[in-house]
């Protein structure tokens, strides 16, 4: 492994890190705040926001100099994902009633 590759690795772990972290804390927030609604919507909102890096961490993987290879799949994903991610949402949010702001 390179220098660069290195330094990759550990600063995606950093940012996983930091989303986890963001997650716990503003959902720990939103329930003190505003209650259980409000900290469900936040709790799925941040999973939306995790699931999105790592989508955007395999587009970049299959950009670089890494062995994953683009795909037709993949390019299909690259051009929905906030399609995808919205009707995941709305579903989520249709479905449990939660808080809607809190969500976005």
């Amino acid at each position: 492994m390179t220098v660069s590759e290195d330094f990759y690795q550990r600063a995606v772990a950093r940012i996983l890190k930091f989303l986890g972290l963001l997650a716990v804390s503003g959902t720990v927030v939103a329930f003190a705040w505003k209650g259980w609604r409000a900290a469900a919507g936040f709790a799925l909102g941040s999973a939306l926001a995790w699931i999105n890096f790592l989508w955007l961490k395999g587009i970049a993987d299959s950009m670089g100099a890494s062995e994953a290879k683009a795909s037709a799949r993949g390019a299909f994903i690259l051009g929905s994902r906030y399609l995808i991610l919205g009707g995941i949402a709305y579903v989520i949010l249709r479905i449990t009633n939660v808080s809607t702001p809190a969500t976005l």
